[in-house]
């Protein structure tokens, strides 16, 4: 248990790194859109493999759709709560007899909640026209 002479109600605040929450949530998105990215471009592969009457997907103008996040919003929120207290005492008489009541109390509490969200917008992507042009010629 923490000496309470020493606690510093800043020492739970020191503690908790802000930037590492957000940057994490951010890291989230960005990894998201890598695997949005990926799943499309794995898509186009196989639309360029599969055929119909002989010719591909891609031939027959069919693309796989991009998707990307238009907005994004983070929200975190922190709650902290601590308790200290301590409790001496003392009761010594013996004028009549012995009568001795001695308390000591320590009490320390801590509690810590936080709450995090995303909130994502996707659209889908317009491709160039160029990048189109050179799907269908590969094909």
């Amino acid at each position: 248990m923490p000496d309470i002479q020493e606690f510093k109600d800043a020492t739970i605040l020191q503690n908790v790194d802000v930037s590492e929450i957000i940057t994490s949530l951010a890291l989230s998105v960005v990894k998201a859109q890598s695997k949005l990215d990926k799943n499309s471009f794995d898509q186009l592969t196989r639309f360029g493999e599969y055929k119909f009457e002989g010719k591909s997907l891609l031939e027959l103008g069919f693309i796989p759709a991009f998707y990307n996040f238009s907005e994004a919003t983070f929200s975190t929120s922190m709650s902290i709560k601590m308790v200290s207290q301590e409790e001496l005492g003392a009761n010594v008489n013996f004028i009549i007899g012995a009568n001795v009541d001695v308390r000591s109390n320590r009490q320390f509490e801590t509690n810590m909640e936080g709450n995090t969200c995303i909130s994502a917008t996707m659209k889908s992507v317009q491709l160039p026209e160029e990048f189109k042009t050179f799907i269908k010629q590969t094909n």
